[in-house]
């Protein structure tokens, strides 16, 4: 439905040197016939065919493999830059150097979007971070949502080998920004709005999952498997008692909390168990990194306690 907006908006760009790499992840709505057409009509528009659909984050991988240019963005199929989008990302670029800059977008589709979203889409203005895993960056900046709304110098990407998680069928945005920005080391923030965001479109995971709580619980345990596992595979280079400091807090209210609120004894006990599991789980891979750090001799010991309440509150269900 709004594919041909969404490729009109590249097309009136004012920086015209561009390439677009169009993934069709199997569709059969007709979208094919309009990229196609895109393709044909303008050698800057590349079209990829896949034969069945597997998802977004393995889309987002192939048209990742595709890429030459030296800056790279990401754009859904249903939201639109905005005119002035890739002229302003290419000057802060030319100007700034940054690995990875974060910019931010405007909410269309909806009459009165939530607060939350606004707020995550609208980051500080010419803030930059140098240095990897900053725990600011990553928990107190409005930087985790929606992997769009990040531009990435093509050099950095290739060396960090960062990719969407072809297991998650949601959060592979976060799982994808967590990775990259622990390994970047200089990241910039920028609070112009670039993008447009289509916002609870018909279909959308945010549309189909919305007020099912069980689902989204059991998604987002899921996710911080995916999160544990990642900082425990970078914990040598990149863990701090900073960032040990800012996820455990983070995680109550990611997940945490979801799961204690269930209505659902039977689901709410099984989740808390799984939790106190996943919680375990990452002391053991961590805590040997940070335990002989004199600034955080307790911090290495945090996924316990959560193990520990878990343990108990799974025993009252």
């Amino acid at each position: 439905e709004y594919v041909k907006e969404s490729l009109d908006s590249l097309k009136r760009q004012t920086h015209a040197n561009f390439e677009a790499i169009v993934v069709d992840d199997g569709s059969v709505d007709g979208s094919s016939s309009i990229a196609e057409q895109y393709a044909k009509s303008d050698n800057r528009f590349t079209y990829v065919r896949l034969d069945q659909s597997h998802g977004v984050s393995h889309a987002r991988n192939v048209g990742l493999r595709h890429v030459h240019g030296d800056i790279i963005c990401f754009m859904d199929s249903d939201d639109k830059f905005k005119p002035q989008a890739f002229e302003k990302i290419s000057r802060m670029f030319k100007k700034n150097n940054p690995n990875v800059l974060v910019f931010g977008a405007d909410i269309v589709g909806v009459k009165q979007p939530p607060k939350w979203m606004v707020r995550s889409l609208s980051p500080r203005d010419s803030v930059t971070y140098y240095g990897a895993g900053n725990a600011d960056l990553m928990f107190k900046e409005a930087t985790r949502q929606f992997s769009w709304r990040v531009a990435i110098n093509r050099r950095a990407f290739e060396e960090y080998r960062v990719k969407y998680d072809e297991d998650l069928a949601v959060g592979e945005d976060l799982l994808f920004l967590f990775e990259l920005y622990l390994k970047s080391t200089k990241t910039m923030l920028s609070s112009d709005k670039l993008y447009k965001y289509r916002a609870y479109r018909s279909g959308s995971a945010m549309d189909v999952n919305l007020d099912q709580s069980c689902k989204e619980a059991q998604d987002h345990v899921l996710i911080l498997s995916k999160v544990f596992d990642l900082f425990s595979r970078l914990r040598k280079e990149s863990m701090t008692c900073e960032l040990m400091k800012a996820l455990m807090p983070w995680t109550d209210k990611f997940v945490l909390q979801k799961v204690i609120d269930l209505d659902d004894a039977v689901t709410r006990q099984r989740l808390l168990e799984r939790l106190s599991e996943l919680y375990d789980d990452f002391n053991d891979n961590i805590r040997l990194d940070l335990r002989g750090r004199t600034n955080c001799p307790t911090v290495g010991s945090l996924p316990r306690q959560y193990a520990i309440r878990c343990r108990e509150l799974a025993e009252r269900c």
